[in-house]
């Protein structure tokens, strides 16, 4: 049996409000600085992560996903190098930073990064699609 018209509109509404209240739990979730104890502060589960010029909370340089959280933030775009970040790839393909390092300090100095658990991989997915087309963020497609 299809669904009638109202019935799509009621399930899209129902889908876009539970992604608008996953994305405002993001952003009002802690902040964690690319310091020293940033590691021990990630979760290795799954979930969405917001990256941001900490003192400009507006200026979302970028948003991912990941089923380790740990692994991603801490292993790849910070410590990483080009091929295992995607955002220091975009970084130094764009000419903003020379090399791994320089996204590295910037990382260290100007940012700062948010993140919520999200179990499931569809919907991990999910909200990073939405994250990226509402939040618009400078470094992702």
């Amino acid at each position: 049996m299809s669904q009638t018209r109202h019935e799509v509109q009621d399930t899209m509404e129902a889908t876009i409000a539970r992604y608008k209240e996953l994305l405002q739990t993001l952003l009002a979730s802690p902040v964690f600085p690319f310091d020293d104890n940033l590691r021990n502060a990630l979760p290795t589960a799954g979930g969405v992560y917001r990256i941001f010029e900490t003192h400009r909370l507006e200026n979302s340089v970028y948003i991912g996903k990941s089923t380790n959280l740990q692994n991603r933030i801490y292993g790849n775009h910070l410590m990483g190098n080009r091929r295992a970040s995607t955002l220091k790839r975009k970084f130094i393909e764009s000419g903003r930073y020379a090399d791994e390092n320089a996204v590295k300090h910037y990382l260290r100095e100007k940012c700062s990064v948010q993140f919520i658990t999200v179990d499931d991989d569809a919907e991990r997915t999910s909200l990073e699609h939405f994250a990226v087309a509402i939040v618009r963020p400078a470094f992702n497609d």
